[in-house]
């Protein structure tokens, strides 16, 4: 009887592809990450003490000035930010979280790039509230961060005291009506 047909294996790339990826599977099951309570989170104010934001003008409010120091930001943090009484009863039109891996990404370095910052969105910096007296930001991630607000309030209203008021009589007609009233149809006389 002759020698039975030697069988052949998997080609030697295909082994290293699937060897490569049960490696890094492995170490991706065992690597850290937020388990049990190694994401739980905290809770801090800003703007309650002195040096905390500020107006940069009369509508735009700040958590911090650009080139300071950016406020600790940490995973699963609920940032509660109180606006001064420069704003107070007016709701915010725009409020833009800034976030950053370093505390200070203004500072510049002669011999390299600057380090940088980006706008927070998604989970990185979840608007939860955003009313008259303060907003509330949360990171809902697990990743640590630098964060600056900046609050745009629009132009503050202008409210007449007299504006609700009927028309002076030297406003209106004999009929009561306004005299020039803009929303009036046009008759064609």
């Amino acid at each position: 009887m002759g020698k039975p047909a030697a069988r052949k294996g998997a080609p030697r790339w295909l082994v290293s592809v699937a060897t490569t990826t049960l490696f890094f599977g492995a170490v991706a099951a065992v690597a850290p990450a937020c388990f049990g309570r190694d994401c739980d989170g905290d809770s801090a104010d800003w703007g309650v003490r002195p040096g905390e934001g500020n107006m940069a003008s009369p509508e735009v409010w700040e958590s911090t000035p650009f080139e300071s120091r950016w406020i600790d930001f940490p995973h699963k943090r609920l940032l509660r930010l109180q606006f001064p009484p420069e704003v107070a009863n007016r709701y915010p039109v725009s409020i833009l979280p800034y976030i950053s891996a370093v505390e200070r990404p203004a500072t510049s370095y002669p011999d390299r790039l600057p380090d940088n910052f980006t706008v927070g969105s998604g989970n990185l910096a979840k608007i939860l509230q955003g009313s008259t007296g303060d907003a509330r930001i949360l990171n809902d991630s697990c990743a640590d961060y630098y964060i600056r607000v900046v609050v745009d309030f629009g132009p503050a209203k202008v409210v007449d005291a007299g504006a609700s008021d009927a028309l002076t009589d030297s406003a209106r007609d004999g009929n009561g009506a306004a005299a020039n009233d803009a929303n009036a149809p046009d008759t064609g006389d």
